[in-house]
């Protein structure tokens, strides 16, 4: 079995504040073992491993399901309707106060 670490191990171990690597466990991206009602967190290096990996920025291949990254996506132009309606704005970039504009409705 592998030596199991602490959280405070982790932190020390990876520059971080222990309350970053609790936070990480906490929203599940950190695998790790509670040992007794009130002991603490107790995580092994290959979840340590997983852990780094996910964060990472180097490119990895798409798991199921999920969209590629960097991947730019073209959108329809044709199937996106275009309105004539005209515009009524001022070409100056002032704001033009109309009457019933800023009243309420019951």
């Amino acid at each position: 079995m592998d030596t199991l670490l602490t959280p405070q191990q982790l932190a020390d171990v990876c520059q971080l504040s222990t309350r970053t690597v609790i936070r990480a466990i906490e929203r599940g991206e950190l695998r790790a073992s509670k040992l007794a009602t009130r002991g603490g967190w107790r995580i092994m290096p290959a979840d340590v491993d997983a852990w780094l990996i996910a964060r990472s920025n180097r490119r990895r291949e798409p798991t199921d399901g999920e969209r590629p990254r960097g991947k730019e996506i073209q959108p329809d132009l044709a199937a996106i309707k275009t309105g004539s309606r005209v515009s009524r704005r001022r070409t100056d970039g002032r704001l033009v106060l109309r009457p019933g504009m800023g009243s309420k409705v019951a």
